[in-house]
């Protein structure tokens, strides 16, 4: 891809991320801690001015939102931007968008029906504020005439969390994973292109009806150990088997479930 790559959301967890895997060439960090705002139409000209590319990470998320955050503040703070950005992408001759979107999109299976098992082409069917807005991102860039790559991303892990470490089995990722994920779809993925990037799971489509009601049993029959934390149901389970194969991705941080010797 010639051209500088622009990256909003820049000084994010992903961002921090992505941005030393991109060090090798021209990158236009674009973020709202260094007073650029996407509205903000002439900044964005100067910014994506010379680029071939746009990385698309910015958004409001429901773990720094507001408690009382509601459909229209998630398309204030998530879809009108990105609408303004599509917009100046193509005044100023970007030629490829990658977005980074939620697995979000996606619902668990109501309480006491087997999980379900989403992979990147499931469509997306959660009505919740957050998914609506991603959804609606979703469709704005597939609409929008430039060359298209969607990464429908996993809940970051947080280092350190039993939690997280358990909620990697199923529908979670290490920001640095899905960082090379977003950096190989950037060159790799062809237009239209949509993956999902969660973790390794060791869960099977015939494990579905048990995780929804005795996960711990599930994860001590997949791993050989006894979970510090489960929840009381998994409702939903993300697979990467498409990244895997098209972008030869590989995550180096699965749960330490998977990893520690028993």
């Amino acid at each position: 891809m010639s051209g500088a790559v622009a990256v909003t959301g820049a000084r994010g967890v992903l961002g921090a991320a992505l941005l030393p895997l991109l060090a090798g060439r021209a990158v236009r960090p674009i973020d709202r801690r260094d007073g650029v705002e996407l509205e903000d139409r002439r900044a964005l000209r100067r910014a994506l001015t010379g680029c071939g590319a746009v990385v698309h990470l910015a958004a409001l998320h429901p773990a720094v939102a507001p408690a009382d955050a509601d459909a229209r503040a998630y398309q204030r703070a998530n879809v009108a931007p990105f609408a303004t950005l599509l917009d100046m992408a193509r005044t100023t001759g970007v030629r490829r968008v990658v977005l980074a979107s939620s697995t979000s999109v996606w619902v668990d299976a109501p309480a006491g029906e087997p999980a379900a098992f989403y992979e990147s082409d499931h469509p997306a069917n959660s009505e919740e504020p957050y998914a609506l807005s991603k959804r609606a991102c979703e469709d704005l860039l597939r609409g929008s005439g430039l060359e298209s790559v969607v990464l429908r991303l996993a809940w970051f892990a947080h280092p350190g969390s039993d939690e997280d470490e358990v909620r990697k089995l199923y529908r979670a990722v290490d920001a640095r994973d899905a960082a090379v994920a977003v950096a190989l779809a950037l060159d790799r993925a062809p237009s239209g292109a949509v993956y999902s990037v969660s973790a390794t799971t060791p869960f099977r489509q015939e494990d579905a009806l048990e995780l929804g009601r005795d996960p711990a049993a599930v994860i001590r029959r997949r791993t050989g150990r006894d979970a510090p934390w489960t929840p009381a149901r998994i409702g939903s389970v993300v697979t990467s088997e498409h990244a895997r194969d098209a972008l030869d991705w590989r995550p180096r941080y699965p749960s330490v479930l998977l990893t520690r010797n028993n």
